[in-house]
């Protein structure tokens, strides 16, 4: 599958930074940390480090998952990950290099929220590619018959109820596509993509999401006897330039997603980016960013 459009492609996430014995380490909090114990939580006490990349396209680094990372930093123990990728973000979007130019950027759950998305829909050129749990509720946009006669109160916004847990509230989609692919190991597989045009969800005070229809993603994979191979993934995609990308294109770009768990395992692996045991929380924020430069000495030359 090679892409059909040019844009520049944003991936964000967080990664934690275990320091349990680092008693005299300022500003430490508990971090979501996977355990290898059968029972016991996924949990640690560190810090977090929110970290932006550009993902370049897999056809100038032939299918090697590079990743380039633009902005490393802390996560205040006060602070969730998501409000400090807003403003790392914020001065991506700022920057010349970036204006007037399409940009998507490509996030896991934890981005869904409200306060992400209400935030990267104030910027006309960014288009928000995020996966959603599969409990969420959204709702159909509602369109007036224009000839119906206005009546007093409160304008309607919200049309019917699409219920992701519930196949009875569904639709049909708008747009459905099939895309064969071959896995590494020679597996025929086909990746069935549904789209509903033009939904909602509930906004809050501070942020009016009616005022931002999206795109609705169902993914499906399914082999040659057409079982399906895992859960259904659910996508949304958002923003005022969003109908530049096709169906197919958001699916390839949020696989993209991925290329990050690269950059983290290389960088934990071989740069030694967690493993730096200073008591001085400034000097690991330092040697945090000084490994994010030398992962970035280790990327083949390859147009952006």
């Amino acid at each position: 599958m090679e892409k059909l459009f040019q844009q520049t492609l944003f991936g964000i996430d967080t990664t934690p930074c275990p320091r349990p014995f680092a008693e005299t380490l300022a500003d430490k909090t508990f971090i979501h940390y996977p355990n290898p114990i059968k029972g016991n939580k996924p949990i640690n006490i560190g810090h977090c480090y929110s970290v932006v990349c550009a993902l370049p396209d897999q056809i100038d680094t032939e299918k090697v998952p590079w990743a380039v990372p633009l902005s490393g930093e802390r996560v205040p123990s006060k602070h969730k990950g998501v409000n400090q990728g807003n403003q790392q973000l914020k001065k991506i979007w700022q920057s010349s290099l970036f204006s007037d130019k399409l940009s998507v950027l490509v996030a896991d759950s934890d981005y869904s929220q409200k306060d992400v998305i209400g935030e990267q829909v104030k910027h006309e050129d960014v288009v928000t590619i995020t996966r959603v749990r599969s409990d969420r509720v959204f709702y159909r946009q509602f369109i007036r018959d224009p000839n119906q006669a206005k009546t007093s109160g409160h304008p309607r916004w919200y049309g019917d109820k699409f219920d992701l847990k519930d196949d009875q509230t569904w639709t049909e989609p708008d747009e459905v596509h099939h895309v064969p692919f071959t896995t590494k190991k020679g597996r025929q597989l086909t990746v069935t993509i549904s789209g509903w045009k033009q939904m909602l969800m509930r906004g809050t005070k501070n942020y009016k999401m009616n005022n931002h229809p999206f795109t609705l993603l169902q993914i499906v994979v399914r082999d040659q006897e057409r079982n399906s191979i895992w859960k259904p993934m659910w996508l949304i995609v958002i923003g005022s330039r969003r109908d530049e990308l096709s169906l197919v294109d958001c699916y390839q770009c949020y696989r993209q997603r991925y290329d990050m768990e690269h950059l983290f395992r290389f960088g934990k692996q071989r740069l030694l980016m967690t493993s730096y045991l200073t008591p001085d929380v400034h000097h690991e924020e330092n040697w945090l960013k000084l490994t994010l430069l030398s992962y970035v000495t280790q990327i083949p030359h390859f147009k952006m």
